[in-house]
């Protein structure tokens, strides 16, 4: 591929792997740790129960952080990296 669109799973570290220019959306973990070095442009998730560990992660149900992620930077990644 010659780009990607991932959110934050194992398909992420395998294009990172191929150093693939991507985007990769990141709803409940922290980019600063978990992106790939090369080539990644990473959105993070904006919730402020982010990053999602223990007792917070626990008494979180649903998709309800997924409101936080704003589409305008979702697109504006795209853009820069597409």
């Amino acid at each position: 591929a010659a780009y990607g669109f991932t959110v934050d799973t194992g398909i992420m570290h395998i294009m990172g792997a191929f150093n693939i220019p991507m985007v990769a959306v990141f709803t409940s973990d922290v980019p600063e740790i978990w992106a790939p070095r090369k080539n990644c442009l990473p959105v993070k998730n904006l919730c402020p129960h982010s990053p999602c560990r223990g007792e917070i992660r626990d008494a979180c149900t649903g998709d309800k952080c997924n409101k936080y992620l704003e589409i305008a930077n979702i697109c504006s990644a795209i853009d820069k990296v597409f």
